[in-house]
């Protein structure tokens, strides 16, 4: 666990935090698991009920939008 009053404190607390435990894993012999790079589609399935469905797509069409907007 990791806390600063400040950001820049915080940031430091975290790095003395992460050698400490890195430290602590390799003298008890304790794997470390590699960084996770996942990507992501920015793509998200949504099931709703059909009247909220269509709530949705009559206020798009109210503001002139697609309910798929891509940003």
């Amino acid at each position: 666990m990791a806390y600063g009053d400040s950001l820049d404190e915080a940031v430091t607390e975290l790095n003395e935090t992460k050698k400490a435990w890195f430290s602590s894993c390799l003298r008890r012999n304790i794997r470390i698991p590699e960084p996770v790079n996942k990507k992501y589609s920015g793509k998200l399935l949504v099931r709703m009920p059909k009247s909220l469905h269509a709530h949705l797509a009559e206020e798009a069409d109210e503001e002139n939008v697609s309910l798929n907007l891509s940003l």
